[in-house]
């Protein structure tokens, strides 16, 4: 009880008697002792041990999945890029060559509007230089009229009168229908001009978004490199840099659709330019008929 009051000194002579005893009573107790043995402390230790390294090992695997995926992703994401870059590629030379196509028969069909717009002026020019000789014919014949009634006869020179008022009514009605038939190959002709030129404008605005897709694809293709880690070896024997194929995707469908896509396009293209051609060659023969 001595030690016990030793550091409660002080306390003393502020508190009861009893309260101190009970306070080193209290404080004197032993520790409560474990329940355990240690053989079962080593057996609990043991299982923990063995449940962190069977946490270690799946964590481990976890890693190389990780890795692996990882490694198969950037890939297959290149795989992608290669890919979508061939595409553009072949897309952009197939609609540039389409363009130079459509470019070269927009310019023929305009050439031909040209000329049959000239062959069409020359018309009005001579079914115009027809009506002073009609007029001529007609106030020739007027005059013949007019002779004293014994000499109004039948003649030779008024047969040839006669004949050749028909013959410049004749011509005169010929050059009108060919020159309905110009206007009509002028307006044929101008309306495929602006088929070709709309489909001219669709291709090249077309041609500029792949191009820009190209370019933005290089840069991205670059970043993908630069980010991935090509040429080491990832868990699972996967080599960084092989492409595998794409999950998901029916590339056999996907191939087949396109195609088919592209192919309407070409298509397409080429009946426009087939038919501008076929009405210039329509155009010619009547220029070389009106002529």
């Amino acid at each position: 009880q001595a030690s016990c009051l030793g550091p409660l000194k002080g306390l003393i002579k502020r508190t009861p008697a009893p309260s101190i005893l009970l306070s080193c009573v209290q404080s004197a107790r032993p520790a409560t002792m474990s329940m355990h043995s240690p053989q079962e402390w080593h057996q609990h230790t043991g299982f923990n041990m063995g449940q962190a390294q069977t946490t270690q090992g799946r964590a481990l695997r976890q890693n190389d999945t990780s890795h692996r995926s990882h490694h198969e992703t950037h890939n297959e994401n290149i795989g992608r890029y290669n890919t979508l870059g061939g595409a553009l590629e072949q897309k952009i030379a197939d609609s540039s060559r389409l363009v130079d196509g459509l470019q070269r028969r927009s310019e023929s069909l305009e050439n031909s509007v040209q000329k049959t717009q000239h062959s069409l002026a020359m018309l009005h020019a001579a079914h115009q230089a027809k009506d002073p000789q009609i007029q001529l014919c007609l106030w020739r014949l007027s005059r013949r009229e007019k002779r004293p009634l014994r000499e109004q006869v039948r003649d030779p020179a008024e047969i040839l009168l006669e004949q050749e008022k028909a013959t410049l009514i004749e011509t005169q009605k010929k050059l009108g229908d060919a020159m309905k038939r110009t206007e009509f190959t002028i307006r044929d002709l101008e309306d495929k001009l602006q088929e070709v030129r709309h489909d001219i404008d669709h291709k090249t605005q077309a041609l500029g978004i792949d191009q820009t897709c190209l370019r933005t694809t290089a840069r991205s293709h670059q970043t993908a490199h630069e980010q991935g880690r090509p040429g080491t070896q990832v868990p699972g024997g996967t080599v960084a840099g092989a492409v595998p194929s794409h999950r998901g995707v029916n590339p056999r469908l996907t191939h087949h659709e396109t195609s088919r896509n592209e192919g309407n396009r070409h298509t397409e293209a080429v009946r426009l330019g087939h038919s501008g051609g076929a009405k210039e060659e329509k155009a010619k023969m009547l220029r070389d008929e009106n002529n």
